[in-house]
């Protein structure tokens, strides 16, 4: 493959950091992960979502007909990652609503569900969640119990879902349920798409280890979700997921690469400013740091290969996982290597006056912990490298 980006994607590429320099506000601190979500952040980020719609990079993946530009994976995935490095919020309208539900809404959603849904998502008036993980499922998403039972003109949910990211601020969730009792794990899997005004939601919310409620457990109790609302056909669900893996694994790499690349950047801005203690060898710090960038730009380039085998309608299950399991270790890296770098300083948190890059190394350092959960976990993102990629035995 070239690594090269065409002039389009180069232009697009300054495009959004031209917008980000525009329109994010200067104080603007939400952004590493999904506090823009939390009440305090949520009205600049419904505001950033219009603006973004009008430049037309909501709906990028998918036709003109239903709001979209119809441009390539390798685009959504530079908007995608050059959103994160500036912290524009709302470039994935909730979790996953473009990246994810639009992209498989384009392909499997019937035509009242693209006219309605990805309009919608394409001129950022409705956010996402995604109801995957649930507290007793464990890794495995194949086990899950939530149960839909068929009812008249439609389907009546039970069940509750956890780690649930932006369900306090979402319109709608993309839902996985299982209808019917088949013993077969994948049997029966469901999508929803579930509005979450209906009667018998409940979202509590749960702190995440920087203290902000991005997390939520959702409670379903007797919802009712029209038939018009499944996605493709019942109990094949699972059938749909290969795809949605793929694409949630190749952006989530790449922001995960944005995340560390913008600490890394923000941190020589710093210290070329700022003396280190006589104690510290910048000599061998100024190495540390340069190993930094050839790390992060070889997981940039994993993502651009996920991406490419995409464009070309290719998915290998390996080359997701790579750029996803490269891109987790290299933002733990970066992080923990920074903190050593800016020393006890780098610890505190933003809000004290002593913090360094108002407390940027210690936030990523601890929401950086869950990237070797999201997206499935280390260790299964390991056994598909090694059972599809490599052929090896189990």
């Amino acid at each position: 493959m070239d690594f090269r980006l065409t002039e389009e994607e180069i232009s697009l590429r300054e495009q959004i950091a031209s917008f980000a320099r525009r329109e994010v506000p200067e104080d603007w601190e939400a952004g590493f992960e999904y506090e823009e979500y939390c009440p305090e952040h949520w009205p600049v980020t419904r505001q950033m979502a219009r603006k973004l719609a009008a430049q037309g990079w909501l709906g990028m993946g998918w036709s003109e007909a239903y709001g979209g530009t119809n441009r390539s994976v390798m685009s959504q995935l530079i908007f995608y990652e050059e959103a994160v490095y500036h912290r524009i919020p709302a470039y994935d309208m909730g979790i996953g609503g473009v990246s994810n539900v639009g992209a498989l809404l384009a392909l499997y959603g019937t035509e009242e569900q693209k006219k309605e849904r990805l309009v919608r998502l394409a001129k950022g008036t409705e956010f996402w969640c995604i109801g995957y993980s649930e507290p007793d499922a464990g890794s495995d998403l194949r086990s899950l119990s939530s149960q839909a039972i068929a009812s008249d003109n439609g389907f009546v949910i039970n069940g509750s879902k956890i780690w649930t990211s932006a369900a306090q601020a979402a319109d709608w969730c993309w839902l996985l349920a299982r209808v019917g009792a088949d013993t077969a794990k994948n049997r029966g899997l469901t999508i929803f798409l579930v509005n979450m005004k209906s009667i018998g939601i409940t979202v509590s919310p749960i702190n995440d280890i920087c203290g902000f409620p991005s997390f939520n457990q959702v409670y379903f109790d007797n919802v009712f979700v029209e038939k018009a609302n499944v996605l493709g056909e019942v109990g094949k669900g699972w059938d749909y997921m290969p795809v949605l893996l793929f694409l949630e694994r190749t952006f989530q790499a790449g922001a995960s690469i944005a995340r560390a690349r913008r600490l890394l950047d923000d941190t020589v801005n710093y210290l070329r400013n700022y003396s280190l203690p006589a104690c510290r060898n910048r000599e061998l710090i100024r190495h540390r740091l340069a190993g930094l960038k050839v790390e992060i730009e070889v997981g940039r380039l994993a993502a651009y290969r996920a991406a490419w085998f995409k464009q070309r309608g290719l998915m290998p299950e390996s080359v997701a996982s790579t750029a996803r399991v490269y891109s987790s270790r290299i933002e733990q890296g970066t992080a923990r290597t920074i903190m050593g770098v800016l020393g006890l300083f780098g610890q505190l948190k933003g809000e004290s006056p002593h913090s360094r890059l108002r407390g940027a190394a210690e936030h990523l350092y601890l929401c950086s912990l869950s990237d070797s959960i999201l997206g499935g976990t280390t260790q299964i993102q390991k056994n598909i490298i090694a059972l599809r990629g490599l052929g090896l035995p189990r």
